[in-house]
């Protein structure tokens, strides 16, 4: 029995029963159970999914966020990068990362200690979406658009040539489009009807969240050279490293 079955059989179970049993299994195998709320430091440890596209299989980790409390992320962070040969920085603002002041380090400062070591860095401006009206015209308005330039032109400056530009995306609405697994008095699944009842399909939903472009970016450029694509941020890191050493050699002969 795999899990969309059991959630069935347990639905079934808890009409049948009145079984709390049954509800509080069926409220730990809803979808959307590892769904954020809101704080960045509300992943506690790094996750790892192995997912498969065509014949590659690549492994997404999801890692604390850099703003969050840097006692907690900082260094499953470091270990998590030392890993991936492309980074994604997360933002649910289209601007440009914040700045550090009076000696405390902003996340553009935080980024650039973290991130300068790696081949590929990008940006996903996660658009949040309550109303599935707002999608009608267009996932981010001429607005959003600007600030994305402006924030691509921040990373530039933080990042040099490692850094690749950002993608869009509303992952909220995507999940709508994608959960199949939910309890029918669930804020969540009351949400998805919401959206299915303007947008009618869950393909036509996810192209308006702009998931299936995300989905294809991936396909389509990250998984593609993928091979040299790791050799090349292999090599990348231990040039930053050596660097590192001989910065760290020459303060203490210059000492």
């Amino acid at each position: 029995m795999d899990q969309q079955e059991r959630f069935r059989w347990l639905y079934a179970e808890k009409n049948h029963r009145g079984s709390g049993h049954a509800l509080l299994e069926l409220e730990r195998l809803q979808d959307g159970a590892i769904i954020g709320d809101g704080r960045s430091d509300f992943t506690l440890e790094t996750k790892s999914y192995t997912l498969k596209h065509g014949n590659k299989t690549f492994t997404l980790l999801d890692v604390l966020g850099i703003e969050g409390d840097e006692k907690k992320v900082i260094q499953q962070i470091s270990n998590a990068t030392q890993k991936a040969h492309a980074v994604f920085y997360v933002t649910k603002k289209p601007t440009p990362p914040q700045k550090g002041e009076e000696g405390k380090e902003g996340t553009i400062e935080k980024i650039q200690k973290q991130l300068d070591s790696q081949t590929e860095v990008y940006t996903i401006y996660n658009k949040a979406v309550t109303n599935p009206r707002a999608l009608k015209d267009g996932l981010i308005d001429e607005n959003e658009k600007e600030s994305l330039k402006i924030l691509n032109k921040e990373m530039e400056n933080i990042l040099g040539g490692h850094y690749m530009g950002h993608q869009i995306v509303s992952t909220q609405a995507a999940f709508y489009g994608l959960a199949s697994a939910l309890i029918p008095e669930s804020g969540f699944y009351k949400n998805k009807q919401k959206f299915l009842e303007v947008f009618k399909a869950e393909e036509l939903l996810l192209y308006k969240c702009h998931f299936k472009q995300l989905g294809g970016f991936i396909a389509e450029t990250l998984l593609q050279n993928l091979r040299a694509k790791i050799i090349e941020s292999n090599c990348n890191k231990a040039l930053k490293a050596i660097e590192k050493l001989q910065k760290a050699i020459t303060t203490t002969i210059d000492g």
